[in-house]
Protein backbone atom coordinates (compact mmCIF):
# COMPACT_ATOMS: atom_id res chain seq x y z
CA UNK A 1 0.00 0.00 0.00
CA UNK A 2 2.46 2.26 0.59
CA UNK A 3 4.03 2.14 -2.42
CA UNK A 4 1.27 2.74 -4.51
CA UNK A 5 0.59 5.90 -2.06
CA UNK A 6 4.61 7.23 -2.94
CA UNK A 7 3.69 6.17 -6.89
CA UNK A 8 0.73 8.61 -6.16
CA UNK A 9 2.33 11.07 -4.78
CA UNK A 10 5.51 11.22 -7.20
CA UNK A 11 2.73 11.82 -10.29
CA UNK A 12 1.14 14.69 -8.42
CA UNK A 13 4.63 16.34 -7.63
CA UNK A 14 5.22 16.08 -11.18
CA UNK A 15 2.30 17.94 -11.93
CA UNK A 16 2.68 20.66 -8.82
CA UNK A 17 6.25 21.10 -10.56
CA UNK A 18 5.04 21.86 -14.08
CA UNK A 19 4.87 25.86 -14.84
CA UNK A 20 7.01 28.89 -14.43
CA UNK A 21 7.11 29.43 -10.70
CA UNK A 22 9.51 27.43 -8.34
CA UNK A 23 8.36 25.27 -5.56
CA UNK A 24 10.19 25.03 -2.37
CA UNK A 25 11.17 21.79 -0.01
CA UNK A 26 8.88 23.26 2.90
CA UNK A 27 5.83 24.23 0.51
CA UNK A 28 5.53 21.10 -0.95
CA UNK A 29 5.90 18.81 1.97
CA UNK A 30 2.81 21.25 3.04
CA UNK A 31 1.06 20.57 0.08
CA UNK A 32 1.16 16.61 0.28
CA UNK A 33 1.24 16.26 4.50
CA UNK A 34 4.73 14.94 4.45
CA UNK A 35 8.20 15.74 6.06
CA UNK A 36 11.17 17.45 4.01
CA UNK A 37 13.02 14.82 3.93
CA UNK A 38 10.42 12.72 2.47
CA UNK A 39 10.15 15.13 -0.76
CA UNK A 40 14.20 15.79 -1.23
CA UNK A 41 13.88 11.64 -1.50
CA UNK A 42 10.99 12.09 -4.07
CA UNK A 43 12.61 15.20 -5.74
CA UNK A 44 16.11 13.19 -5.76
CA UNK A 45 13.94 9.88 -7.68
CA UNK A 46 12.11 12.24 -10.15
CA UNK A 47 15.30 13.84 -11.26
CA UNK A 48 16.38 10.01 -13.11
CA UNK A 49 13.91 11.01 -15.72
CA UNK A 50 13.05 13.94 -15.37
CA UNK A 51 15.00 17.26 -15.34
CA UNK A 52 14.30 18.90 -12.49
CA UNK A 53 16.00 22.06 -11.97
CA UNK A 54 16.73 24.29 -9.03
CA UNK A 55 16.26 28.06 -8.45
CA UNK A 56 19.13 29.30 -9.75
CA UNK A 57 18.23 32.56 -7.23
CA UNK A 58 16.82 31.40 -4.26
CA UNK A 59 15.10 27.96 -3.13
CA UNK A 60 12.71 25.78 -4.91
CA UNK A 61 12.73 23.30 -8.21
CA UNK A 62 10.50 23.16 -11.00
CA UNK A 63 10.28 21.57 -14.45
CA UNK A 64 11.29 23.46 -17.10
CA UNK A 65 8.98 24.25 -19.77
CA UNK A 66 8.38 21.49 -22.25
CA UNK A 67 10.61 18.74 -19.74
CA UNK A 68 7.03 17.15 -19.59
CA UNK A 69 4.43 17.63 -21.93
CA UNK A 70 0.66 16.69 -20.66
CA UNK A 71 -0.56 13.49 -22.33
CA UNK A 72 -2.46 13.84 -25.59
CA UNK A 73 -5.08 11.15 -27.13
CA UNK A 74 -4.55 11.14 -30.74
CA UNK A 75 -6.02 9.00 -32.44
CA UNK A 76 -4.74 6.51 -34.80
CA UNK A 77 -5.17 8.68 -38.02
CA UNK A 78 -3.34 11.21 -36.18
CA UNK A 79 -0.36 9.17 -35.08
CA UNK A 80 0.10 7.49 -38.59
CA UNK A 81 0.34 10.78 -40.22
CA UNK A 82 2.80 12.11 -37.59
CA UNK A 83 4.86 9.05 -38.58
CA UNK A 84 4.63 9.51 -41.87
CA UNK A 85 5.85 13.34 -41.80
CA UNK A 86 8.84 12.22 -39.55
CA UNK A 87 10.10 10.09 -42.30
CA UNK A 88 9.98 12.94 -44.99
CA UNK A 89 13.91 13.41 -45.99
CA UNK A 90 13.67 17.40 -44.92
CA UNK A 91 14.02 16.24 -41.78
CA UNK A 92 16.37 12.81 -41.86
CA UNK A 93 19.64 14.41 -43.44
CA UNK A 94 22.31 12.47 -42.10
CA UNK A 95 23.66 13.08 -38.96
CA UNK A 96 21.46 16.36 -38.01
CA UNK A 97 20.03 16.42 -34.87
CA UNK A 98 16.95 16.58 -36.19
CA UNK A 99 17.18 13.33 -37.24
CA UNK A 100 18.19 12.12 -34.31
CA UNK A 101 14.93 13.25 -32.93
CA UNK A 102 12.70 12.51 -35.60
CA UNK A 103 14.34 8.78 -35.26
CA UNK A 104 13.19 9.08 -31.69
CA UNK A 105 9.79 9.87 -32.58
CA UNK A 106 9.51 7.24 -34.78
CA UNK A 107 10.71 4.03 -32.51
CA UNK A 108 8.23 5.89 -29.44
CA UNK A 109 5.35 5.67 -32.34
CA UNK A 110 5.92 2.29 -33.50
CA UNK A 111 5.93 0.87 -30.02
CA UNK A 112 2.54 2.72 -29.93
CA UNK A 113 1.35 1.78 -32.81
CA UNK A 114 2.60 -2.17 -32.99
CA UNK A 115 -0.56 -3.70 -32.93
CA UNK A 116 -2.70 -1.38 -35.31
CA UNK A 117 -3.42 -2.44 -38.73
CA UNK A 118 -3.41 0.60 -41.47
CA UNK A 119 -6.63 1.09 -43.20
CA UNK A 120 -7.25 2.67 -46.21
CA UNK A 121 -8.66 5.64 -44.30
CA UNK A 122 -4.82 6.09 -42.57
CA UNK A 123 -2.97 5.67 -45.96
CA UNK A 124 -4.70 8.67 -47.12
CA UNK A 125 -4.01 10.40 -44.62
CA UNK A 126 -0.35 9.47 -44.21
CA UNK A 127 0.12 11.15 -47.57
CA UNK A 128 0.00 8.84 -50.55
CA UNK A 129 0.53 11.73 -53.63
CA UNK A 130 1.24 8.71 -56.54
CA UNK A 131 0.31 5.71 -55.66
CA UNK A 132 -2.51 4.04 -57.59
CA UNK A 133 -5.90 2.91 -56.28
CA UNK A 134 -3.92 -0.67 -55.98
CA UNK A 135 -1.76 0.64 -53.01
CA UNK A 136 -4.99 1.01 -50.12
CA UNK A 137 -5.89 -2.80 -51.19
CA UNK A 138 -2.36 -4.16 -50.64
CA UNK A 139 -1.06 -2.21 -47.78
CA UNK A 140 -4.00 -3.66 -45.76
CA UNK A 141 -3.22 -7.32 -46.54
CA UNK A 142 0.36 -6.92 -46.49
CA UNK A 143 -0.11 -4.82 -43.07
CA UNK A 144 -2.06 -7.71 -41.83
CA UNK A 145 0.82 -10.44 -42.99
CA UNK A 146 3.74 -8.16 -41.16
CA UNK A 147 1.32 -8.60 -38.74
CA UNK A 148 0.79 -12.19 -38.45
CA UNK A 149 4.31 -12.98 -39.61
CA UNK A 150 2.75 -14.68 -43.01
CA UNK A 151 4.71 -15.25 -46.46
CA UNK A 152 1.88 -14.23 -49.38
CA UNK A 153 1.75 -14.48 -53.00
CA UNK A 154 1.60 -11.16 -55.34
CA UNK A 155 0.57 -10.64 -58.49
CA UNK A 156 2.98 -7.73 -60.02
CA UNK A 157 2.80 -5.78 -63.10
CA UNK A 158 6.72 -5.08 -63.24
CA UNK A 159 8.10 -2.24 -65.32
CA UNK A 160 11.40 -3.90 -66.19
CA UNK A 161 10.24 -7.09 -67.56
CA UNK A 162 10.47 -8.18 -70.66
CA UNK A 163 6.91 -7.97 -71.80
CA UNK A 164 5.60 -6.30 -68.96
CA UNK A 165 3.09 -9.04 -68.14
CA UNK A 166 1.75 -9.38 -64.31
CA UNK A 167 3.65 -12.24 -62.78
CA UNK A 168 3.33 -14.31 -59.57
CA UNK A 169 5.94 -14.76 -57.30
CA UNK A 170 5.80 -15.44 -53.58
CA UNK A 171 6.79 -12.88 -51.54
CA UNK A 172 8.08 -12.87 -47.54
CA UNK A 173 7.29 -9.33 -46.72
CA UNK A 174 9.38 -7.84 -43.78
CA UNK A 175 8.51 -4.04 -43.62
CA UNK A 176 6.07 -1.35 -45.90
CA UNK A 177 7.21 2.17 -46.12
CA UNK A 178 6.40 5.43 -47.50
CA UNK A 179 9.44 6.98 -49.89
CA UNK A 180 8.94 9.54 -52.63
CA UNK A 181 5.80 9.98 -52.48
CA UNK A 182 4.93 5.89 -53.00
CA UNK A 183 4.17 3.56 -50.84
CA UNK A 184 6.30 0.38 -51.31
CA UNK A 185 7.16 -3.13 -49.60
CA UNK A 186 10.55 -4.91 -48.95
CA UNK A 187 10.80 -8.56 -48.65
CA UNK A 188 12.62 -11.74 -49.46
CA UNK A 189 11.63 -12.76 -53.10
CA UNK A 190 11.12 -16.16 -53.59
CA UNK A 191 11.83 -15.93 -57.75
CA UNK A 192 15.00 -14.23 -57.36
CA UNK A 193 16.26 -15.44 -53.83
CA UNK A 194 17.07 -12.30 -52.51
CA UNK A 195 15.79 -8.98 -50.63
CA UNK A 196 13.71 -7.01 -52.94
CA UNK A 197 11.15 -3.96 -52.71
CA UNK A 198 8.18 -3.73 -54.79
CA UNK A 199 5.81 -1.19 -55.57
CA UNK A 200 2.17 -0.96 -54.20
CA UNK A 201 0.57 0.64 -57.08
CA UNK A 202 2.31 -2.39 -58.97
CA UNK A 203 0.83 -5.10 -57.21
CA UNK A 204 -2.63 -6.53 -58.34
CA UNK A 205 -3.30 -9.03 -56.23
CA UNK A 206 -2.30 -10.55 -52.53
CA UNK A 207 -2.82 -13.79 -51.36
CA UNK A 208 -2.21 -14.85 -47.84
CA UNK A 209 0.02 -18.42 -47.77
CA UNK A 210 -0.36 -21.09 -45.08
CA UNK A 211 3.63 -19.96 -44.33
CA UNK A 212 5.34 -18.51 -41.01
CA UNK A 213 7.76 -16.51 -42.20
CA UNK A 214 10.59 -14.37 -39.65
CA UNK A 215 11.58 -11.26 -40.38
CA UNK A 216 16.25 -11.07 -40.33
CA UNK A 217 17.04 -9.17 -36.88
CA UNK A 218 19.41 -7.61 -38.50
CA UNK A 219 17.67 -5.90 -41.21
CA UNK A 220 17.17 -2.24 -40.44
CA UNK A 221 15.22 -0.34 -44.04
CA UNK A 222 17.51 2.71 -43.83
CA UNK A 223 20.92 0.75 -44.07
CA UNK A 224 19.33 -1.50 -46.77
CA UNK A 225 18.56 1.97 -48.51
CA UNK A 226 21.65 3.57 -48.31
CA UNK A 227 23.14 2.91 -51.54
CA UNK A 228 19.82 3.63 -53.28
CA UNK A 229 19.17 7.35 -55.70
CA UNK A 230 15.72 6.67 -54.73
CA UNK A 231 14.40 3.15 -53.67
CA UNK A 232 15.64 0.71 -55.94
CA UNK A 233 18.83 -1.24 -54.39
CA UNK A 234 21.56 -3.22 -56.23
CA UNK A 235 24.26 -5.25 -55.22
CA UNK A 236 27.13 -2.78 -56.81
CA UNK A 237 28.85 0.09 -55.33
CA UNK A 238 28.98 2.57 -58.06
CA UNK A 239 30.90 5.88 -58.05
CA UNK A 240 28.63 8.51 -59.77
CA UNK A 241 30.70 11.46 -61.37
CA UNK A 242 28.65 14.14 -63.33
CA UNK A 243 29.25 17.42 -64.53
CA UNK A 244 26.46 19.99 -64.87
CA UNK A 245 26.51 23.17 -67.09
CA UNK A 246 27.65 26.44 -65.43
CA UNK A 247 23.58 27.68 -66.17
CA UNK A 248 22.94 24.64 -63.70
CA UNK A 249 25.59 24.98 -61.40
CA UNK A 250 23.08 27.11 -58.55
CA UNK A 251 19.87 24.64 -58.76
CA UNK A 252 22.53 21.61 -58.20
CA UNK A 253 24.20 23.21 -55.77
CA UNK A 254 21.51 24.70 -53.42
CA UNK A 255 19.11 21.47 -53.16
CA UNK A 256 19.58 18.09 -51.66
CA UNK A 257 19.22 15.32 -53.68
CA UNK A 258 21.21 12.73 -51.99
CA UNK A 259 22.28 12.01 -47.99
CA UNK A 260 26.04 11.03 -49.79
CA UNK A 261 25.97 13.58 -52.33
CA UNK A 262 29.63 15.79 -52.82
CA UNK A 263 30.27 19.15 -54.72
CA UNK A 264 32.99 20.95 -56.50
CA UNK A 265 32.56 24.06 -58.60
CA UNK A 266 35.09 23.86 -60.82
CA UNK A 267 37.24 26.69 -62.53
CA UNK A 268 34.82 26.61 -65.27
CA UNK A 269 31.98 27.48 -63.56
CA UNK A 270 30.43 24.09 -63.91
CA UNK A 271 29.93 21.92 -60.72
CA UNK A 272 31.36 18.49 -60.16
CA UNK A 273 28.78 15.90 -58.55
CA UNK A 274 29.68 13.16 -56.89
CA UNK A 275 27.68 9.86 -55.07
CA UNK A 276 28.11 6.41 -54.82
CA UNK A 277 24.87 4.14 -55.37
CA UNK A 278 24.31 0.73 -56.01
CA UNK A 279 21.84 0.77 -59.02
CA UNK A 280 21.86 3.31 -61.59
CA UNK A 281 18.24 2.78 -63.08
CA UNK A 282 16.92 5.54 -61.09
CA UNK A 283 19.67 8.01 -61.43
CA UNK A 284 19.61 7.60 -65.25
CA UNK A 285 16.04 8.92 -65.61
CA UNK A 286 17.16 11.84 -63.78
CA UNK A 287 20.38 12.64 -65.54
CA UNK A 288 17.71 12.14 -68.87
CA UNK A 289 15.59 14.96 -67.90
CA UNK A 290 17.96 17.29 -67.74
CA UNK A 291 18.84 17.30 -71.21
CA UNK A 292 22.04 18.47 -72.49
CA UNK A 293 22.81 20.01 -69.36
CA UNK A 294 24.60 17.40 -67.59
CA UNK A 295 27.58 15.17 -68.87
CA UNK A 296 27.87 11.76 -67.21
CA UNK A 297 32.01 11.76 -65.81
CA UNK A 298 31.74 8.08 -64.83
CA UNK A 299 30.91 5.21 -64.58
CA UNK A 300 31.05 3.86 -68.27
CA UNK A 301 28.11 1.80 -67.66
CA UNK A 302 25.77 4.43 -66.99
CA UNK A 303 26.85 6.74 -69.83
CA UNK A 304 25.10 3.85 -71.96
CA UNK A 305 22.09 4.00 -70.29
CA UNK A 306 21.76 7.76 -70.54
CA UNK A 307 22.53 7.47 -74.23
CA UNK A 308 20.35 4.64 -74.65
CA UNK A 309 16.73 6.87 -73.31
CA UNK A 310 18.15 9.01 -75.34
CA UNK A 311 18.09 7.23 -78.19
CA UNK A 312 14.69 5.80 -77.28
CA UNK A 313 13.01 9.28 -76.74
CA UNK A 314 14.30 10.19 -80.62
CA UNK A 315 12.93 6.66 -81.89
CA UNK A 316 9.49 7.79 -80.20
CA UNK A 317 9.76 11.92 -80.92
CA UNK A 318 12.40 12.61 -83.81
CA UNK A 319 10.15 11.48 -86.56
CA UNK A 320 7.54 13.38 -85.64
CA UNK A 321 9.79 16.39 -84.58
CA UNK A 322 11.39 15.94 -88.22
CA UNK A 323 8.06 16.02 -89.80
CA UNK A 324 7.02 19.31 -88.13
CA UNK A 325 10.13 21.39 -89.38
CA UNK A 326 9.70 19.97 -92.81
CA UNK A 327 6.51 21.62 -92.54
CA UNK A 328 7.42 24.58 -90.94
CA UNK A 329 10.39 24.64 -93.59
CA UNK A 330 7.46 24.67 -96.25
CA UNK A 331 5.23 27.17 -95.00
CA UNK A 332 7.94 29.95 -94.68
CA UNK A 333 9.98 29.35 -97.84
CA UNK A 334 9.97 31.65 -100.58
CA UNK A 335 7.36 31.03 -103.26
CA UNK A 336 9.93 30.73 -105.82
CA UNK A 337 11.50 28.33 -104.11
CA UNK A 338 8.73 26.01 -104.18
CA UNK A 339 8.68 25.98 -107.88
CA UNK A 340 6.92 29.31 -108.61
CA UNK A 341 7.71 31.58 -111.69
CA UNK A 342 10.06 34.96 -111.28
CA UNK A 343 9.65 37.07 -114.12
CA UNK A 344 13.03 38.56 -115.20
CA UNK A 345 13.57 42.52 -115.73
CA UNK A 346 13.43 43.82 -119.10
Amino acid sequence: MGDLKRNVRLLDLLTVLRGTRYRTVAELARHFDVSERTIFRDLADLSLPYPVETNPSGPGYRLPPGADLPAMRLTTEEAVLLRAMLSAPLVNRHGSRVARLAGSLRRKLARALAAFEETPAALRLAGVDRSGPNAEAALSALAEAIRLGRAVEIVYESLSGRDQRPIRRGLEPWEVFHRRDAWYVVGHCRVHREPRIFRLDRIAAVGMLDETVERPRDFELETFLEGSWEVFHGRQRHEVVLEFAPALSPLVRNARHHEGERTRLLPSGALEYRVTLSALDEVARWIAGFGGAVRVVAPEELRRRVVELARQLLAAHGEAARSAARARSDESAPRAARGGRVRSAG
